[in-house]
């Protein structure tokens, strides 16, 4: 599971994130990629889903570089607990991701991939993707 190995603080303030991306907005690693068409959090459990099922439909083919890395805590009181008392413990760890964002980059990609990619592996991230490619 992915999350920071070390923090400055345990717990941090929820953030609004509502700009589009500004920075990372063409293929680096990849001729091939995945990129975010609206503003949604992520959790490290949803990334690493989908990188395993990439993974395990290409039969270890392809390459695949993750740009998203989930840094930020989310917390969370414990069911009928009253209010008050402080803030929860953390839950899980996130990561925003803005619109226009490449989430993933691949490589070495063939056509029934490119299939499943767009059909069945877009649909367990909480965003919706449109697949780009790189112009040579």
């Amino acid at each position: 599971m992915l999350f920071p190995k070390k923090t400055k603080f345990k717990k941090s303030h929820q953030k609004c994130f509502r700009t589009k991306e500004t920075t990372n907005l063409s293929l680096s690693k990849g001729n091939f990629g995945l990129k975010a068409t609206q503003n949604k959090e992520t959790n490290a459990k949803q990334i690493e889903s989908v990188k395993k099922f990439f993974i395990k439909k290409s039969n270890r083919t392809i390459k695949i570089w993750v740009n998203i890395f989930p840094h930020l805590p989310k917390t969370k009181k414990p069911l009928e607990v009253r209010m008050g008392k402080g803030k929860g413990n953390v839950e899980y760890w996130y990561s925003f991701v803005k619109t226009g964002k490449i989430v993933f980059e691949f490589d070495n990609l063939n056509k029934s991939l490119k299939h499943t990619i767009q059909k069945s592996g877009v649909q367990k991230l909480p965003f919706k993707t449109k697949l780009i490619f790189k112009k040579f």
